[in-house]
Formats: C-alpha cells, sequence, structure tokens
C-alpha cells in the first residue's frame, strides 16, 4: 500500500513540476485585433461603417443627444417636473442634472466608443494596401467622424481628455 503512495506522489510531483506553458500561452480565438483585421479595403469599409453605427446608439443620435442636450429651450422644459417619471430626462433639458444621471453616463461613453473605433481605424489604414488617395479618403473620413465625437464632447462637457490614438490595454 504504501508503494501505491508513494508512485501516486512521485507521479503526481512530476505533474505539478512539468511546465504547461505551451499549454497556458494560446493565441485568443474570441476576436480579431485591429492589426489582423483591417488587412484591405473590404474590411476598412467595414471599420467606417461600424464608426456610423456608433453614432444611431439610443445614447447619441438614437435618442440622448439628438433630443435631450439640443432642446435645453423654455418651450421645451417650462413647468416640467424634473423629478417625475421622465426626470432624467428632464434634469438635462434645464440643466439640473446630477452626476448619477445614467443618461449622460451613456452619452459619454458612447461618444468615446466612437472615438476609440476611429482610432483603432486610424493607426490601421496606413498599413492596408490599396492606393495612397484611397488610404488619405478613409483617413479623412474617420478623422472627421472622431472629430464630430469630440465637437459633442467639447460642447457638453468641456476640457475633455483627447485620445488619438488607440487604447490598446485596459491600463
Amino acid at each position: 500500500m504504501k508503494t501505491i503512495y508513494k508512485i501516486a506522489g512521485a507521479l503526481a510531483g512530476v505533474l505539478l513540476l512539468s511546465s504547461c506553458e505551451d499549454f497556458l500561452e494560446k493565441e485568443p480565438l474570441d476576436f480579431l485585433t485591429p492589426e489582423y483585421y483591417y488587412t484591405d479595403v473590404e474590411s476598412v469599409n467595414k471599420g467606417i461603417t461600424g464608426i456610423y453605427d456608433a453614432l444611431q446608439s439610443s445614447a447619441l443620435y438614437g435618442q440622448f443627444l439628438a433630443f435631450q442636450f439640443v432642446g435645453n429651450t423654455d418651450i421645451e422644459s417650462f413647468n416640467r417636473d424634473i423629478f417625475g417619471t421622465n426626470g432624467r430626462t428632464t434634469q438635462m433639458n434645464v440643466c439640473a442634472h446630477n452626476p448619477d444621471n445614467s443618461e449622460l453616463y451613456q452619452t459619454w461613453t458612447a461618444l468615446y466608443d466612437g472615438v476609440g473605433r476611429a482610432n483603432s481605424l486610424i493607426a490601421q489604414i496606413p498599413t492596408v494596401e490599396t492606393t495612397d488617395s484611397l488610404k488619405n479618403r478613409y483617413l479623412a473620413e474617420a478623422k472627421a467622424l472622431r472629430g464630430l465625437f469630440y465637437f459633442h464632447l467639447a460642447v457638453n462637457w468641456q476640457n475633455v481628455p483627447l485620445r488619438t490614438e488607440p487604447v490598446t490595454s485596459p491600463k
């Protein structure tokens, strides 16, 4: 019986001390990184479409940005209950919002999502094999869209962080 324990202990020791480096360090298969995705004109077109897609979010032109941020007039918000059923929206209309307003947070993050999409594409366009005029067109379009996101950030929040490089890690 002691022999079985000794053999099992030795086998466990060998297994614990063996290297599993190859097993643990695999390439992720659940997403494509920008340097592997933006390789041709078709993928760059999809990237531009993805930047435009950020604009239709409900936090941007889908709802909040189009209605709540723009309509700060006395006609729209006169005699409204800022703490009633639609209080968060009305708070923005009369400029009486709180930092815990989820609609403000959603708009802020949606705008920076668009900036991030644009930055990822802008960084990869120079590596795509196509003509210089087409690269310049794509760069100009992506930078113009990034500028639109920053326009809304600056108009609504003034001094905002300027990000011109893609974020590659959460740090």
